[in-house]
């Protein structure tokens, strides 16, 4: 057996059970949260699962937010996630925002439109928030909170996790250390559990 040596790769399989899962109300067993349940109890198969890459969108794939079909709560559902589970988070360039592919008939290369801002014929800026929907700035927002949070969280940088089998298509996670703890609920079937 050959060694890469690589000290991370990109995981590609959370990635499609974070798209996959996040988009559906209602689940059957390998649906919705049960999706990214089987991802993370898979984690057993990497030498470190903590040092992979892990992310929701890139320029090889769709746009997060156009799975999401532009629900912002669930593009933030998608935000919280990434921030608190294990592994090195990635964004894409305007996840943050909730981007959505320009036309989605063009595959991959809507996906890659410039980022608004820092140009003339620029009617919004992103880099300063100038012009943005207020969708746009929610989803911003919380990106925000989330990732600040998450620079001084060793519980998130190197903690154990805990998940649970999802119940209704609801996801339950712990993240944890000898000294914190942290609990994330997850519910994307728009109804109360």
């Amino acid at each position: 057996m050959d060694i890469t040596h690589l000290p991370s790769v990109m995981d590609f399989p959370l990635q499609e059970a974070l798209t996959e899962g996040l988009a559906v109300d209602l689940a059957e067993w390998m649906s919705g949260m049960n999706r990214i349940y089987e991802a993370l109890a898979l984690d057993f198969l990497y030498p470190d699962p903590k040092a992979l890459m892990i992310f929701l969108d890139n320029h090889d794939t769709d746009r997060f937010a156009d799975k999401m079909k532009g629900n912002k709560e669930r593009i933030k559902m998608g935000l919280t996630m990434l921030a608190t589970l294990r592994g090195i988070p990635q964004l894409y360039y305007g996840t943050e925002y909730g981007f959505r592919s320009a036309n989605l008939s063009n595959g991959h290369g809507s996906a890659r439109k410039d980022f608004p801002g820092g140009w003339k014929k620029d009617r919004k800026n992103l880099f300063t928030g100038e012009g943005a929907t207020e969708s746009e700035k929610e989803i911003a927002q919380h990106a925000r909170l989330l990732f600040n949070w998450r620079k001084n969280k060793p519980v998130i940088h190197t903690g154990n996790m805990t998940h649970f089998l999802p119940q209704q298509n609801t996801y339950a996670y712990f993240r944890y250390t000898r000294e914190e703890c942290v609990f994330v609920f997850l519910n994307p079937t728009r109804k109360d559990v």
